[in-house]
């Protein structure tokens, strides 16, 4: 096609030059190449934009791939918003480099900061950075497949797959009730964990609108395992607090649970299930291993470290709180700063290992860990198979 275009400027290139002699030609052929030029422009535009539609497809016909552009997608746009004047209180906006890491930091929920997350930013910015947190403790193709049940949309074969992957819910005729309990549940224990803030920080000051969006975020950032903080100095002002450290400690466990198990044991508080599964009864049991034994391991190195100036009762709840915290949720109640080299090797394992898969935290899941536990005890015992 391009030949026969090329063929027929040139015919008429001639026969204008022919016609009008040289002054209008020159004319002719200025109007002529602008208008080829644009057409050329145009095509090779189009063909890009076909190219590109092609790619998009091709990622999104496979789950994992979907999720990953998705993510990629909410990081996006979280770091433009991040970069707005309106975003940080010098009206300049954050520097690019800082809104990417910090928008990838609270999607991925790690806790890692570059700037002070209380002071950098202004209500809207701290707003982004709450959204993109639960955003990121859910995933936005959750939160689009809840929005279309919700709304009584119909959802096609090729996302029922694509949500019970992410799901690991093999009976797809029951993905509308698993999202809504999902969500539900979240909405629910992130709220009751508000309420519980809001009633430990007005001891320290009266009720301000800025106070009930200080519990909201650490409510969403706890329950989601993101670590982001407020406060300069994360929580080590309520180091003594047990309302304020218990509260944000028992949303952390909660995350870390997964949806699976939580639906698990409030089905049988409601006596819909009869008795724990199997996989509710590993995290479970794993997780309270790992949790009592980081208690003592940072207790007993850090008795005379970092936690010697506090009394015995805050000295137990500090290694309580950094037990729960260090292994996904990035939240701390005593300076790490002088923490003993012991007691950073030890936490670097407890972080590696991570919470429950399908939960709201990382590492590599605690049923993992059961897992390989339960492969060196068969090999300790004889066994041939792992049971």
């Amino acid at each position: 096609s391009f030949l026969v275009v090329y063929l027929v400027l040139f015919s008429f290139t001639k026969w204008t030059l022919f016609s009008h002699g040289e002054a209008g030609a020159s004319q002719a052929y200025s109007t002529i190449f602008i208008v080829i030029r644009n057409i050329f422009l145009l095509l090779k535009v189009a063909t890009r934009l076909k190219k590109f539609a092609s790619i998009v497809e091709s990622l999104t016909i496979h789950p994992s791939q979907s999720i990953l552009l998705s993510f990629f997608m909410v990081i996006l746009v979280g770091a433009l918003l991040l970069t707005l004047p309106i975003a940080t209180p010098d009206g300049e906006g954050l520097h690019i480099v800082d809104a990417w890491f910090t928008a990838t930091s609270a999607v991925c929920v790690t806790g890692l900061i570059v700037v002070d997350t209380g002071a950098a930013f202004t209500g809207f910015g701290q707003a982004v950075i709450l959204l993109l947190i639960q955003i990121g403790g859910l995933g936005i193709m959750l939160l689009t497949f809840f929005a279309l049940f919700a709304l009584r949309k119909s959802v096609s074969l090729q996302n029922k797959f694509l949500i019970s992957y992410m799901l690991s819910e093999e009976d797809m005729t029951q993905l509308s009730g698993s999202v809504k309990g999902i969500v539900r549940t979240t909405f629910i224990v992130e709220g009751a964990g508000a309420i519980l803030l809001c009633a430990g920080f007005l001891r320290y000051e009266p009720f301000s609108s800025g106070l009930l969006f200080s519990s909201v975020f650490h409510s969403i950032s706890a329950f989601c395992n993101a670590g982001f903080s407020l406060f300069t100095t994360s929580l080590e002002s309520y180091v003594s607090d047990p309302v304020i450290s218990g509260t944000i400690a028992l949303l952390i466990i909660l995350g870390g649970l997964s949806f699976s198990v939580m639906a698990n044991l409030t089905g049988l508080a409601r006596g819909r299930q009869r008795k724990l599964s199997f996989n509710t009864r590993i995290v479970l049991i794993a997780t309270a291993v790992l949790i009592g034994s980081g208690m003592l391991l940072f207790y007993g190195l850090e008795h005379g470290g970092v936690l010697r100036e506090y009394g015995t009762g805050t000295q137990y709840l500090a290694a309580f709180f950094q037990s729960v915290t260090l292994r996904t949720a990035g939240f701390n109640t005593v300076p790490f700063g002088g923490l003993r080299d012991a007691t950073v090797l030890m936490m670097m394992v407890f972080m590696f290992i991570g919470a429950a898969a399908g939960s709201t935290a990382g590492g590599i899941k605690v049923n993992t860990a059961g897992v390989i536990a339960a492969y060196f005890m068969s090999l300790l015992r004889g066994r041939d198979s792992t049971v």
